[in-house]
């Protein structure tokens, strides 16, 4: 993404013109998708993404403003509307200043996180352009900050190497999904080694190799040891003692498989749930491995799907296949996790409804 702070002139009444992109669509249709997009995310409520759908609300009001950019009065006003309570002050411009810009900063963080799956989604829906957030800077009296939403053609954006030869824009079935990747956000220590992407190349490689390795030596040798000394000692042996050794090994084979499983079988499946110190309360965190010609490097990367179900509007986001769709991955409805079932392709980010 270019860099977020742009320049742009003062505002000037005469050269207020409809906000109107070169595509054929109207500016104002770009930002009623953005703000459903917005409030379609978890964090919808939170005031960093509160203050994104204000700015869509006031390009969408005053459509002659919204390419000079909004003001911190303007914004804290719009999120005051947005929230349906009071927010930062009423007449302390710069307390407003400040609150707007730091949430403006956080927002930059989120956005980070969010910008793969919004070029995606404008992208799926036929748009030729994508949202970028700008801000000028303010500068002595009468020249405050102003923030914006601009918008540059998808072609000119350095998009993800995984649309490369997948047909996005094929037509599928009204009860199908197409799901929009996303980062993880707020992962744990833990976790945080896969966030950007853990690159399986040289040196990482072999720690991971290593880190990796260590506890299945362990559960090899344990196993072979067991069973040395059972056919050693097989005459001697008493059941329970055979029995708590069994239990012992089952116990490790397990533990070792929940917590590296998932890392071992990655490389086969290409696409793996995240192992259990990775999860979300939502068990909706996977483990991807990228690689060239879709991806620029050879990587791990922790991510999570979602979609819109089209049976009710509810959420849909990737989990376990349970025991009905054993082995598999699949899309479920947050208000029917249950009956809204859908099939996952991460290649092609489609899925198809399982029961209807």
């Amino acid at each position: 993404m270019s860099d977020p702070v742009s320049h742009f002139s003062q505002r000037a009444p005469s050269e207020q013109a409809p906000n109107r992109v070169r595509s054929g669509f109207d500016a104002a249709q770009l930002f009623e998708k953005m703000d459903e997009v917005a409030l379609c995310w978890r964090e919808h409520d939170r005031l960093d993404v509160v203050l994104l759908r204000a700015i869509c609300r006031l390009s969408l009001e005053n459509p002659g403003d919204a390419e000079e950019g909004f003001t911190s009065p303007e914004i804290v006003h719009s999120v005051a509307q947005l929230r349906g309570r009071a927010w930062s002050s009423d007449n302390d411009t710069d307390r407003m200043s400040d609150d707007v810009r730091r949430y403006w900063n956080k927002l930059l963080a989120t956005w980070e996180v969010k910008k793969e799956g919004i070029i995606q989604h404008f992208g799926d829906c036929g748009f030729g352009f994508a949202p970028h957030l700008d801000k000028a800077e303010g500068g002595g009296s009468g020249r405050p900050s102003r923030y914006r939403i601009h918008w540059m053609p998808i072609d000119s954006v350095s998009e993800p190497e995984s649309w490369a030869g997948v047909d996005v824009s094929a037509p599928f079935h009204d009860r199908s999904i197409r799901y929009i990747c996303e980062d993880i956000e707020d992962a744990g220590l833990s976790a945080r080694l896969f966030v950007k992407g853990y690159e399986m190349t040289g040196w990482r490689k072999w720690v991971m190799l290593t880190l990796v390795g260590i506890p299945v030596l362990f559960l090899v040798l344990s196993a072979a040891v067991f069973l040395m000394g059972f056919s050693i000692n097989m005459a001697t042996l008493e059941m329970s003692v055979v029995l708590r050794s069994l239990i012992i090994l089952g116990g490790t084979y397990w533990v070792t498989h929940i917590t590296i499983g998932p890392i071992l079988n990655v490389a086969s499946a290409r696409i793996v749930l995240a192992p259990w110190w990775m999860q979300s309360i939502n068990d909706d965190r996977l483990l991807e491995l990228q690689y060239p010609p879709r991806h620029p490097q050879k990587a791990i990367k922790a991510v999570r799907y979602t979609a819109t179900c089209p049976l009710c509007g509810g959420a849909v986001s990737t989990r376990s296949g349970g025991l009905e769709f054993w082995g598999r991955i699949v899309g479920r409805c947050e208000h029917a996790p249950k009956e809204h079932v859908f099939s996952f392709d991460h290649v092609t980010r489609k899925g198809k409804a399982f029961r209807f």
